[in-house]
Order: structure tokens, then C-alpha cells, then sequence
């Protein structure tokens, strides 16, 4: 009977064991890789060429903004066609706007400003873009884990089907229990068919970061090391990352707004010089003036006050982030710090462990020592403990790349979070 029922179960453990000699084999030449996914997101990712005009478009302002403005050709021509006493005559007069408050220097802070928000805008968008290929591509390994673990469960299920026929058919099993396989077949069988949508469903998300479609059959596999760096130093690093040094740009804008708006209260004068010509008796001379505008009923007031009251909300804006952010990372770290002891107990206790048991008890049944089903079980535990420990590793994944976008970062590593500075650090 052990001999008679020893090939399907031989078959079903090849398929586990080539399964896991495939994740050690080296990358097939149509897997993307990690710092490939990036490269192409950057290349062309519309946010991110969306930040880069931007940038172009406040770069050229900062030269427009320091420019004095247009003069004003003006020509008049009174007592046309008048008889009598009356003279003919026509001015052409050429006048232009002094600024005197330091308009013009404002100004070209603002753009300034301006500048250095849409420089800032654009890096937070390059390292989240880099954090959502991370995020993506870890959810593609995961549903590309999710398939192999998925086949390896049917290919076990199927060898029970076979086995349980054979036994029904030489009467030493119930047809009950046949049925049962039958029904554990038709479930891994579901199971696999939505390990594989949902595998065709991450490819096809991450290469919408390029807004192509999947030209890849798998994606690398990227090993992870299951540290946790102390929640100290990741505070530390929110407080001086990257999203949250852009309200200090924030607060040199609106700074800069607040002199361009008190500069405007001081009225700016407006010079002009042109030649009259009196058509009769043929003279002409020349004019010059000056008009100065009285701020009698606007002083700028309202404006002035609007953009105090816009800097002194920054630092409001900056708690309201921090809090949120703070929150996030708490909670991305909580994720992290579970994920990462799950996946370590599973790698080091459980699974070797259960390779060990479902090793002996194959030994065991090569010695009549134990019927068949109780290998099929044995595989079948090992199967769902790598399928708990694939999941606790995207777990991880996902948490990494969380934390690793609220500190501005690229990757979520000890030597990375090191080397941003502290808040008291220059």
C-alpha cells in the first residue's frame, strides 16, 4: 500500500521543494528588480514631472519679479478744432513709476520663496514616489509569494484527492472522506485562482507609477532584515526630516509676504516729462510732473494684517502635521515592531520546526512507520506556516516604507535615519 501510494506524494513534495529552490535560483532575465521599478517611475512619473515644471515655472518668476515696471507713453491733443482766441495744442509726455518702499526687493523674496517651496516640493515628491514603488513592489512580492504558496496548497490537495480515491477504491476509506477531498481540492483551487488575480492586480499597480502596462512575469524578491530601529531615533528623525523642514520655507515665504504687504503701504510716486507743441503761433515747451497718490482711505491695512495672521499660522499648520504625523508613526511602528517579531519567530522557531517534523515523519512513512496522510498533513502545516510567514514579511514591508515616507526618506534603514541630523544639529 506505502509503495503503491508513494508516487503521487513524491510528485507533490518535488513541486514544495522546487518551490523553494526557485526563490534561492538566480533573477530570471524577465523579473524586474527593485532599483529598476525606480528608475522608471522616475523617468516618467507625471507628479513628479508636474513638481519639476513647477519648479521651472517659480525659477522663471524670481527674474520677472525684480524688473521695474513698464513706462507710460501719454498724448493728449486740446482745443481741436477751436476758433477764435483758442490755441491748438499737443503734449506727449513719458512718465514712470518710482517704487520707494522696497517693493521690488520683496518681491523678489517672495519668488524666492517661491523657489525654494517648489526645490522642497519637488525632493518630498521624488522621496514618496521612491516610498509608494517600495510600498507597491513589496505588495507585488507578497501576491507573487501568495501564487507559489497557493500552487504548492493545490498540488498537496490533489495528491490527498489521489490518495483518499486509491484508498476508497481498495475499501479502507469512507466515499465520505473522498468527498471531503474533493471539496479541499475545489478550495485550493479558488484560493489559487485569486492568489493570481490578485498578483496580476500589484504588477499591473506598480507599473502604473509609469503608466505602463506589465512588461515583467515576476518581480525580485528582496531579502529583509527584521530589525527595528528604537522609537527614539525615529522621533528624532521626524522632527528634522525632510516634510517637516518645509514649514521653516513655509514660514520664510510668508515672512517675506508680510514686507512685500507693509512695503506697499508706502505710496510709490509716479514721474513724468514730455513737450507741448501750441500749433499757433508755432511754439512749443517742455512739462514735467509728479503724481503721488494719498493714502488717505488705503493703507494696505487689511493686507498687511492677513498675511500676520498667515505667518503666525504656521506654526500652528507645523503642530497640526507633527501631531498627525506623529500618530502615523506610532502606528506604522506598532505594525513594524509586530510584523517583524512575527516574522522572526516564524523564521527562526516555527518553520524550521515544521520542516523538521514534516522531514522525520517522511522518513517515517519511507519506514511504515506512518500512513500517507499524515505526510499530506505534515506538508500541508508547513505550507500555511510560509504562507503566515510570507504575509507577516509584507507586513513588514508595508510598515517600513509608512515609516520610511513620514521621515522623508528613501529607505528605512539604521545607517539612513543616522544620518539625519537632530533638531539641534545644524
Amino acid at each position: 500500500m506505502h509503495q503503491l501510494f508513494l508516487a503521487p506524494l513524491l510528485a507533490g513534495l518535488l513541486f514544495v521543494t522546487i518551490g523553494r529552490a526557485d526563490a534561492q535560483s538566480a533573477t530570471p532575465p524577465d523579473t524586474l528588480t527593485f532599483s529598476e521599478a525606480v528608475q522608471r517611475a522616475q523617468s516618467s512619473n507625471p507628479a513628479l514631472r508636474a513638481a519639476g515644471f513647477e519648479k521651472e515655472a517659480t525659477e522663471a518668476i524670481v527674474s520677472q519679479s525684480g524688473r521695474l515696471g513698464n513706462p507710460t507713453l501719454h498724448f493728449e491733443t486740446e482745443n481741436l478744432g477751436a476758433s477764435g482766441s483758442e490755441t491748438t495744442q499737443a503734449t506727449l509726455v513719458l512718465s514712470q513709476p518710482i517704487e520707494l518702499g522696497g517693493d521690488r526687493s520683496a518681491r523678489r523674496a517672495v519668488a524666492q520663496a517661491d523657489v525654494d517651496l517648489a526645490t522642497s516640493a519637488l525632493d518630498l515628491a521624488l522621496v514618496r514616489l521612491v516610498a509608494d514603488v517600495r510600498t507597491r513592489f513589496a505588495t507585488a512580492i507578497a501576491a507573487q509569494d501568495g501564487v507559489r504558496l497557493a500552487a504548492e496548497s493545490l498540488e498537496l490537495a490533489e495528491t490527498a484527492r489521489y490518495v483518499t480515491s486509491e484508498q476508497v477504491d481498495a475499501g479502507d476509506r469512507s466515499p465520505v472522506d473522498l468527498t471531503r477531498a474533493e471539496v479541499a481540492v475545489a478550495e485550493a483551487q479558488a484560493h489559487a485562482a485569486r492568489a493570481n488575480a490578485k498578483e496580476h492586480a500589484a504588477f499591473s499597480a506598480l507599473a502604473m507609477l509609469w503608466r505602463e502596462a506589465p512588461d515583467f512575469a515576476a518581480v525580485e524578491s528582496i531579502e529583509v532584515e527584521l530589525s527595528v530601529p528604537p522609537y527614539e531615533l525615529l522621533t528624532a528623525g521626524l522632527a528634522a526630516s525632510p516634510t517637516l523642514a518645509r514649514f521653516a520655507v513655509e514660514t520664510a515665504r510668508r515672512e517675506a509676504v508680510v514686507r512685500l504687504e507693509r512695503a506697499h503701504r508706502i505710496p510709490n510716486p509716479t514721474i513724468s516729462a514730455g513737450y507741448r507743441q501750441f500749433f499757433d503761433p508755432g511754439a512749443g515747451a517742455f512739462v514735467v510732473g509728479i503724481a503721488l497718490p494719498l493714502p488717505v482711505f488705503d493703507r494696505n491695512s487689511g493686507n498687511v494684517a492677513a498675511a500676520r495672521a498667515r505667518l503666525a499660522a504656521v506654526d500652528a499648520e507645523q503642530d497640526a502635521f507633527l501631531i498627525e504625523a506623529q500618530t502615523l508613526l506610532a502606528e506604522a511602528y506598532g505594525e513594524l515592531t509586530a510584523s517583524a517579531v512575527e516574522a522572526r519567530i516564524l523564521r527562526l522557531e516555527a518553520l524550521p520546526r515544521a520542516e523538521d517534523v514534516a522531514d522525520r515523519i517522511d522518513e517515517g512513512y519511507r519506514e511504515g512507520k506512518f500512513e500517507l496522510l499524515d505526510v499530506l498533513d505534515a506538508r500541508r502545516t508547513l505550507v500555511a506556516l510560509r504562507s503566515n510567514y510570507m504575509d507577516a514579511l509584507a507586513a513588514f514591508r508595508g510598515a517600513s516604507a509608512d515609516v520610511a515616507r513620514l521621515l522623508g526618506l528613501a529607505d528605512l534603514t539604521l545607517t539612513s535615519i543616522e544620518q539625519i541630523p537632530t533638531p539641534d544639529q545644524p
